[in-house]
């Protein structure tokens, strides 16, 4: 009897110790279900020429994994639905004065059509860069802004003759030609400009800057597909990469316009081509005026025009800018036939939704869309980031080390250096929730950054944390960024290393 009672009582214990096993793997289980949420990604996509295409017929793969579509809409404007934001960037750093003229006429010959799509914003970096015109759909605004631009910009050598179709060459001004630090940094400058632009709609960039011609060792880097490997840091190589993988992530699709063709100079009644714009902007503001005159360029399709197209991914500074707008689904724009396509094409393409998991890690995945049976995908952005891209990040921690404030931060940071490590402490953010953090840490003398993502931080009574520093030798100074991807706030500080 005490043996079968002593089996009866192991079997009971087993049997308890089986279902209290069996009950926390399930609170395990819900529990961990319940941490992870879902939300819905839009990526925007070129169709094919065949024409439109229905949610049923697409596939969506986010790093090699499918994911469930839920809905494709097309960014079409109508019924006063404008479903784009623009902004038209003229970055004097990068852009010779004669880029920067003309790309300014020719985008503002299409004022009507980019402001058709939506909001348009002007912006000038020289070296920073500034708002020159709020987003806006005001045409006449946008044309008399960009006339401004185009004025100010005034090459000194003299204009082409009207018979002249050959263009111009680039200038020696182009800083990004020889000094990679200077492009950085002016790259640096756009991603950190470009995150505060409001989101919600489908973007497009209008970057106006020069190309330049791979450094040596460059070229291969620069001309192969992205699939994410490192690239080696301090090169032009990675300005590029790293500025194309946040333009992408963030939804930018991207028109770089190393400007290089003006139209023919014909002359009405005495007027510049400046002039013109401005006088159609005028006339446009009054509804019971006849409709502006403004001699456009003869529609040429003969074969200088065709050769022209082709020579602008043909010369050798194309392969720099290429590797900057291909994996956002932009292209280059090189002569003024290119930018009115550019244009139309935009209210052609679509906004796919699908669904994903939110994993706060801060990665960065490949993204594909495509079609049953098909070889290729269809052309969009190559990559996407749930949170914060690590890029603007770097961006961010970068500018801090050179001495700049970039703005937007709201996470007051407290840094300081002793025994070689670096202490950072933040206030409480009034939430216990626990949050996913990414430390970027940057020195004024390098352009690699390091990044560190602690995945479970609960700061509603602050947060300190020490890790190595370790800076380069000759660094002067050091800065730090702490974004919370959880909730999409950030900050930053420099020190002074002694």
């Amino acid at each position: 009897m005490t043996r079968t009672r002593s089996h009866v009582a192991f079997a009971a214990s087993l049997l308890l110790l089986l279902a209290a096993g069996r009950l926390a793997a399930q609170e395990q289980t819900q529990k961990f279900q319940g941490e992870i949420q879902v939300r819905e990604v839009g990526l925007v996509v070129e169709p094919l020429e065949s024409g439109p295409f229905h949610t049923q017929d697409l596939l969506v793969f986010e790093g090699g994994k499918p994911r469930p579509v839920v809905k494709a809409e097309p960014l079409r404007p109508a019924d006063g639905n404008r479903p784009w934001s623009l902004v038209l960037y003229f970055d004097r750093v990068l852009a010779a004065p004669e880029t920067a003229h003309g790309a300014a006429l020719a985008l503002a010959r299409q004022a009507r059509g980019l402001t058709a799509l939506g909001p348009v914003e002007i912006a000038v970096a020289d070296p920073e860069p500034r708002v020159a015109l709020a987003a806006t759909t005001d045409a006449a605004g946008v044309s008399d802004a960009l006339a401004h631009i185009a004025e100010t910009a005034q090459p000194t050598a003299p204009a082409a003759k009207s018979g002249d179709r050959k263009p111009a060459q680039p200038a020696a001004k182009s800083a990004a030609r020889t000094d990679v630090a200077t492009l950085r940094r002016q790259l640096d400058r756009l991603a950190v400009f470009l995150a505060g632009r409001p989101g919600g709609d489908a973007r497009a960039l209008f970057l106006v800057v020069d190309g330049f011609a791979p450094p040596p060792g460059e070229a291969d880097l620069l001309s192969a597909p992205d699939v994410g490997e490192p690239v080696p840091p301090g090169t032009a190589a990675a300005a590029l990469r790293e500025t194309s993988r946040f333009l992408a992530a963030a939804g930018w699709v991207t028109f770089a316009m190393p400007f290089r063709d003006t139209p023919p100079a014909v002359t009405v009644s005495g007027l510049s081509d400046i002039d013109r714009i401005r006088v159609s902007a005028d006339s446009s503001r009054h509804t019971n005026s006849a409709p502006p005159v403004m001699v456009m360029q003869p529609a040429d399709r003969g074969p200088l025009r065709h050769e022209s197209v082709i020579e602008v991914f043909t010369r050798p500074e194309a392969t720099s800018l290429q590797a900057l707008v291909q994996p956002t689904a932009g292209t280059l724009l090189g002569v003024d036939e290119q930018i009115r396509p550019a244009v139309d094409g935009l209210a052609r393409r679509w906004r796919v939704w699908y669904q994903a998991p939110e994993p706060l890690d801060g990665k960065r995945r490949l993204v594909e869309v495509r079609l049953p049976n098909s070889r290729d995908p269809l052309r969009g952005q190559r990559w996407i980031e749930i949170s914060t891209p690590e890029e603007l990040d770097a961006a961010r921690a970068r500018l801090l080390a050179a001495g700049a404030q970039p703005a937007g931060g709201t996470i007051a940071v407290d840094a300081r250096v002793e025994g070689g490590k670096l202490h950072l402490r933040v206030p409480g953010a009034g939430t216990p929730d626990a949050a996913a953090l990414r430390l970027s840490v940057a020195f004024d003398n390098r352009s690699e950054v390091r990044h560190l993502v602690l995945p479970e931080v609960r700061r509603e009574k602050g947060w300190e944390h020490a890790l190595d520093l370790r800076p380069p030798a000759g660094a002067r100074r050091a800065a730090v960024v702490v974004d919370d991807l959880s909730h999409g706030t950030w900050g930053g500080a420099a020190i002074e290393l002694r």
